[in-house]
């Protein structure tokens, strides 16, 4: 499926359970915040061609991985999201 990104990026939406997933880790690992905020403005721009189509997301669904920097507290980051019109939500972490 071909996407076109808006030219101001995608409109983000995250899920409330990860929402909570990222409010608990950054508590134990404040520098993690700074990496999340640092994808979600990643896939604000390149969500659409980042990671790999991924169906069991749901409809427009992708997964991608990201590295982390060693202080954050883990090596990675995988997120699945979904793309539709000018809308990425991110649904799911681990």
């Amino acid at each position: 499926m071909k996407i076109a990104r808006p030219p101001d990026g995608f409109n983000v939406l995250i899920a409330p359970n990860v929402r909570k997933l990222v409010a608990a880790f950054g508590e134990a690992n404040p520098p993690f915040h700074r990496q999340w905020e640092a994808i979600v403005e990643r896939l604000q721009y390149t969500g659409h061609r980042e990671g790999v189509d991924e169906p069991r997301v749901g409809p427009g669904g992708r997964t991608a991985k990201f590295d982390l920097p060693d202080e954050c507290g883990r090596r990675a980051i995988r997120i699945g999201y979904t793309v539709l019109g000018d809308r990425l939500t991110i649904l799911i972490i681990g």
